[in-house]
């Protein structure tokens, strides 16, 4: 409480950065309570005004979130989030790194707004993702920024811990000894780590450096699913999250029966921010244990006949 007093005198004094956090408070249900550990509802029209007095001193953070709430679900006008993404653009510069992220998100849905509109605009709207590209390229090295939804926690730790992994072959081999693994994968062949290794990094070069398939991903997404849905996010699964989902319990159980066959593929995800806050250790955990309750129903069924 006191350090939202704090943060409430900042805003009161018309500080642009107090204003844009007190704006996040309303906006995501985090202002305190005189309960303890009981935060008050959200309250979007608040949020607004906060936001838009700071995003009127020039505060692009507060531009980009007047523009979220206008362009996700809250209160969805692509028309007003427009408006706060060019203000956005307006507020920041090509030139400053510091920049790169929010332009590039903003480039992003203003291509996106395009592509929705009718009739769609796909010549604006490449030529948005293009700058987007170009942004995310130049200053932030990768299209990490422009694939994915949010900037996921630990991307970068994660991963760097990858690539070391991929370096040590025998480590790989180590991480299956034991495992009970699908047919068309022979762990006695170390062919197999290898590929394993090749594939895993031309998948992160892909995501990394091909301007061309974040292009294509981001058009593709946007024909099957349209604008608003998170059914095209794009996610990051890293290997760590392979090893997890196939020693786990019950997929080695599976793995183990006699005429076990067909292909192993791993689902995973980076969902989180926006949606929803969670992990992908917590994701992979609810996929894992709704496999475990798919087995035991399994077996009572199998007890059953």
């Amino acid at each position: 409480m006191q350090q939202w007093t704090s943060q409430k005198l900042a805003a009161e004094s018309g500080n642009p950065s107090a204003l844009t956090d007190m704006g996040y408070a309303y906006h995501k249900e985090q202002v305190p309570s005189e309960t303890e550990n009981v935060t008050l509802p959200k309250s979007i029209p608040k949020a607004i005004a906060l936001y838009k007095s700071a995003a009127d001193q020039g505060y692009a953070p507060a531009s980009s979130l007047l523009a979220d709430i206008y362009y996700y679900g809250e209160k969805v006008d692509h028309v007003a989030a427009s408006i706060y993404l060019n203000k956005v653009l307006s507020q920041t510069s090509t030139t400053e790194p510091d920049d790169a992220y929010i332009r590039t998100k903003s480039e992003q849905k203003l291509g996106v707004i395009a592509h929705s509109s009718s009739p769609s605009d796909k010549p604006t709207a490449i030529a948005h993702f293009n700058s987007a590209l170009q942004l995310s390229r130049t200053h932030l090295k990768s299209n990490w920024a422009f694939i994915l939804d949010h900037d996921p926690p630990g991307l970068w730790e994660n991963l760097e811990s990858e690539s070391k992994q991929l370096d040590d072959v025998p480590s790989l081999q180590k991480n299956f000894s034991g495992f009970f693994t699908p047919p068309n994968f022979n762990l006695e062949n170390p062919s197999n780590i290898v590929a394993l290794r090749s594939y895993t990094l031309a998948l992160r070069e892909l995501e990394t450096a091909d301007e061309s398939f974040a292009m294509m991903f981001q058009l593709e997404s946007l024909e099957t699913f349209g604008a608003n849905s998170a059914c095209g996010s794009w996610g990051v699964t890293y290997l760590s999250s392979f090893f997890k989902v196939i020693g786990n319990a019950y997929v080695q159980k599976a793995l183990s029966r006699d005429g076990a066959g067909g292909k192993f593929v791993v689902l995973g995800s980076a969902l989180g921010g926006e949606r929803g806050g969670v992990s992908e250790a917590s994701v992979c955990e609810a996929i894992l244990s709704e496999a475990s309750l798919c087995e035991n129903q399994l077996e009572r069924k199998r007890a059953s006949n």
